[in-house]
């Protein structure tokens, strides 16, 4: 064969190769383009499918929320609801105690105030796991007598150890320091707890309470608690869950000694909150032990002699306290208080007056009421905190009959320092102007009234809100009487003409001053219209109220009474 014939031969297998590879090649290039069409239908459904999947969590993530918000109204209303008539179960209870009861009624009344303790205590846990949960527990730190405030409560529980044959014992180390800063409410319950589960499962024995100072290598101070029992002791396998909620050591405990399981957790919670970390040891049959510690700050300086504080509020720089309330009771109270400490102060009645007063002169300290007329509390303080060339860094307290925590945070986010709830004691006033003003104390002791002829439910009123002192009594409770009558006309022309904010801000102001008479029952009522009245559930609040005025007419000689006994003092 001559070289053109394997010449041409070659040029047409490369020719058919050629033609193969283009066949092959469109075919891949088909394939690819099916394959991408299918990718791209997929995507696109992956999309639809991500966005569906996207709006159904932002869904469940709004009934979650509208459900968590439920809950906590649910919580609160049905802690309100049950709590009212468990307290007046509690109170008839100890009432019936007092009387002439045979033996088996004596025990049936015991066993009523013992089932009551329980259910209270059971409506407790539940409403503090769920306020933890909700981020809605702080701190309010306050300085407080760590020995005093201990045994006072160990006092409280002495019945409670009698009934087992149990024996407390308290050991303070030296070197914890009189005073504290640290919130004693959370202290308090952590102990009561801890003591009460110790005194729960211990009989016959002993339980001790050790408080000693613990130093960390930066030199922060910490306070560790132990609370040791000689009792049946906890198995070691459960020691490591025993904090987790609703964990009991097994069924036999709930079933022998009941609870929800929670009181352990909600000690976790509040130590954690206050800084520190609980743990516990424990042999079955010997005993257990639990500790805890919390950061807190030691208070230099020590109180006066005895037990009573003793403090007189003479400012010597020369500068002012500035009182910023629109209730003559309320003012007639805080004003008589300062001027016996002789407080050099100036007084607003509304949110402008006391704008006008700070653009003109500085004060040490604002007392700042926070339903007032014309311009309140809230907007005054950012006022103040805004455009106050003098007084843009004055503390400000705010002067509030609401403990409610959104009603403090509103307030903080205004400007405001700290809260002062109404009605306040002498000392709670005393401690504020410690704090925030530059007064320096020296002796003042003032006499104070023994309870003599007062009965036990006035000397209680004139005790802690008047440190005894008869002649302020005197003046709080005459302002009350004289504006009562007008105070009730108000309310009356109020709702005749359907006008319910001014019924809720007169409630609001009438709770202190019924207090500061002695007139509880009639301030916790105010209270609960005042709620119904802000929930405008106003049919029910009419309800209340129609209850109200009665019970106040009937309450008035108490308090007719009450005034005689403090002239003739």
């Amino acid at each position: 064969m001559s070289n053109a014939e394997l010449l041409k031969k070659r040029i047409e297998r490369e020719r058919l190769a050629r033609k193969q590879a283009e066949e092959i090649l469109e075919k891949k290039s088909l394939e690819l383009y099916a394959a991408n069409e299918k990718l791209q239908l997929l995507n696109l459904e992956l999309e639809k499918a991500v966005e569906k999947r996207t709006a159904e969590l932002k869904s469940a993530k709004i009934a979650a929320e509208k459900a968590q918000l439920a809950e906590k109204e649910f919580l609160a209303k049905m802690s309100h609801e049950i709590r009212t008539p468990l307290n007046a179960v509690v109170g008839m209870a100890n009432l019936l105690h007092t009387t002439s009861l045979n033996d088996i009624q004596e025990e049936y009344v015991d066993d009523i105030k013992y089932a009551a303790d329980v259910l209270m205590g059971l409506i407790s846990d539940v409403l503090d796991i769920s306020k933890i949960e909700a981020g809605e527990l702080a701190l309010n730190e306050s300085e407080f007598d760590l020995r005093e405030s201990l045994n006072a409560l160990v006092r409280t529980l002495d019945y409670k150890a009698r009934e087992n044959d149990n024996e407390l014992v308290v050991f303070i180390d030296h070197q914890v320091p009189e005073l504290i800063l640290a919130d004693k409410n959370v202290i308090n319950q952590i102990l009561l707890n801890l003591i009460g589960n110790a005194l729960k499962f211990t009989t016959k024995g002993t339980i001790s309470i050790n408080v000693n100072v613990l130093i960390d290598g930066e030199g922060n101070s910490q306070l560790q608690f132990e609370i040791i029992d000689t009792g049946k002791g906890i198995e070691p396998e459960k020691l490591a869950s025993i904090f987790e909620k609703y964990q009991q050591e097994n069924k036999a405990i709930k079933v022998e000694y009941g609870g929800t399981g929670l009181g352990l957790s909600i000690c976790k919670e509040l130590v954690q909150l206050h800084g520190g970390k609980i743990w516990a040891e424990s042999k079955v049959g010997e005993g257990s032990t639990f500790s805890f510690t919390v950061k807190v700050a030691p208070i230099m300086g020590n109180k006066g002699e005895g037990n009573e504080e003793v403090v007189d509020y003479n400012n010597q720089l020369g500068g002012k306290i500035l009182v910023v309330e629109d209730s003559y009771l309320n003012l007639k109270y805080l004003l008589t208080l300062l001027n016996s400490w002789e407080v050099d102060y100036d007084v607003a009645y509304d949110g402008e007056e006391a704008v006008k007063l700070c653009a003109k002169e500085q004060y040490q300290l604002i007392f700042m009421d926070m339903q007032m007329p014309k311009m309140n509390g809230y907007d005054a303080t950012k006022n103040i905190r805004n455009f106050s060339v003098l007084n843009s860094e004055t503390p400000i307290v705010a002067l509030t009959a609401s403990a409610l925590l959104e009603d403090q945070r509103a307030a903080e986010y205004a400007g405001v320092n700290s809260h002062l709830i109404k009605p306040f004691s002498p000392g709670q006033l005393k401690r504020v102007i410690s704090q925030y003003a530059n007064y320096q104390d020296k002796d003042n002791k003032k006499k104070t009234s023994k309870q003599g002829k007062f009965n036990d439910e006035e000397w209680q009123v004139l005790s802690e809100y008047f440190d005894g002192d008869t002649e302020h009594a005197r003046i709080v409770v005459e302002s009350f009487m004289s504006s009562n009558k007008e105070n009730m006309k108000l309310m009356a022309d109020y709702l005749d003409n359907n006008e319910f904010d001014s019924v809720t801000a007169l409630m609001h102001k009438c709770k202190p001053s019924l207090a500061m008479v002695g007139l509880r029952e009639l301030s916790n009522l105010a209270a609960e219209i005042e709620s119904l009245l802000k929930s405008n559930k106003n049919n029910k609040a009419i309800e209340l109220i129609d209850d109200f005025l009665p019970k106040l007419n009937k309450d008035l000689p108490r308090v007719e009474q009450f005034y005689q006994k403090l002239k003739n003092e």
